[in-house]
């Protein structure tokens, strides 16, 4: 796989708290557009091309380490590209295999893949052909192994959508069948030594729809889960299972379905982006939410700045924008794919950015901005 798996110890579920205590003890700030603040000016240029997959990329993302970039296809492929040297290359045209570090197969489409903060846990899940119909097929590759863990072979849909726990403690998937659980990344030794997941899960039981995307806050233990119809909920992981926060309600988006979602750094809001071209901002104390119509097609992904209040988004119209959701303006636009773009990522440093698309290629962009944080 893309990636060294270092040995390192393992942990489990921890105790859950009490909701209101949880969401009240958070310091969050109120979401208000037109603030005024200094920000870099962005000047995307592509650097990069990179065309090894054989259909639709559906899913890219860079390594928290930022050497590598990982990309996932309907082609059943998950490649690893050397971004390291593609970020120090001063020469044009170069052909892609030069990047490519190695590629494997993984089911027969990989819809969603995703990183814990370290670099060490990758999972990878995807649409597996048995006989005249579809499963799952999810694979956690870990520091315990060579072989990753398995999950949901028995599932009778794929997970759509996948997000491991920053620490690793969890993943969390949800499925087309109304489904949305987390289970326990927490080893145990079997037989003859061999590792293997404890296999505690924790379902939500209240899933009105097929699950789409979901995200983990990045400090506490909550998922964040949308779908078909619009719907958004956020849940509370504890001993009992997933209970559904509702201390600040979160409204459904009025588009046909969640495409988008994703916690800002600091965990105060919760981003969403939907079939209609409509990004919504969520301020997670309150409940209070701004929206924005920033295109008249759909959006397919969302991914958010580490630094600066951007979301990058991968556009139905061949477009990659970022967005600006302070100011409620598109601050950048990416235009080089020739079919709708499926999929973005920025760069842990924030000086670059991936996206992918229908045409079977990544771009890679350079943001024209220099990697300095800013407080938010």
């Amino acid at each position: 796989m893309p990636y060294e798996l270092n040995r390192r110890i393992k942990v489990s579920f921890v105790t859950g708290a009490c909701v209101a205590v949880l969401v009240a003890a958070w310091n969050f700030a109120d979401v208000e557009a037109g603030s005024k603040r200094t920000l870099p000016e962005l000047k995307p240029e592509q650097v990069a091309e990179l065309s090894g997959h054989g259909d639709h990329v559906n899913s890219v993302l860079f390594h928290p380490a930022g050497d590598l970039l990982v990309s996932a296809g309907h082609d059943a492929q998950v490649i690893s590209w050397n971004f390291a040297a593609i970020r120090s290359n001063r020469r044009v045209g170069v052909p892609s295999a030069a990047w490519e570090v190695r590629r494997k197969k993984i089911s027969d489409h990989v819809v969603s893949i995703d990183f814990d903060r370290t670099g060490q846990w990758f999972a990878a899940s995807g649409v597996t052909r048995w006989g005249n119909g579809f499963g799952s097929s999810l694979q956690v590759f870990t520091p315990f192994g060579d072989e990753p863990f398995k999950f949901g072979a028995d599932a009778a849909w794929s997970y759509t959508s996948i997000a491991l726990h920053p620490d690793g403690k969890f993943i969390a998937m949800g499925s087309l069948r109304n489904e949305l659980k987390v289970e326990s990344l927490a080893p145990k030794k079997g037989p003859r030594g061999r590792i293997s997941p404890v296999r505690l899960s924790k379902s939500a039981n209240d899933i009105p729809d097929a699950v789409l995307r979901i995200a983990v806050h990045p400090q506490e233990m909550i998922v964040a889960a949308g779908g078909k119809g619009g719907w958004v909920r956020i849940y509370l992981l504890t001993e009992e299972g997933l209970q559904r926060i509702t201390t600040a309600e979160i409204p459904d988006l009025n588009a046909d379905n969640v495409t988008g979602l994703q916690f800002s750094p600091d965990g105060k809001n919760l981003i969403a982006a939907g079939s209609d071209g409509v990004v919504t901002v969520f301020d997670l104390k309150n409940g209070k939410h701004k929206s924005w119509s920033v295109v008249t097609k759909a959006i397919h992904w969302l991914a958010v700045h580490p630094h600066y209040p951007w979301v990058l988004l991968a556009c139905d119209d061949n477009i990659a924008r970022i967005f600006d959701i302070d100011t409620g303006r598109v601050v950048a636009e990416m235009a080089k794919h020739t079919q709708p773009v499926l999929c973005a990522a920025f760069h842990p440093d924030g000086s670059y950015a991936a996206t992918g698309g229908a045409d079977h290629t990544i771009r890679v962009w350079k943001l024209g901005i220099k990697a300095n944080k800013r407080k938010r």
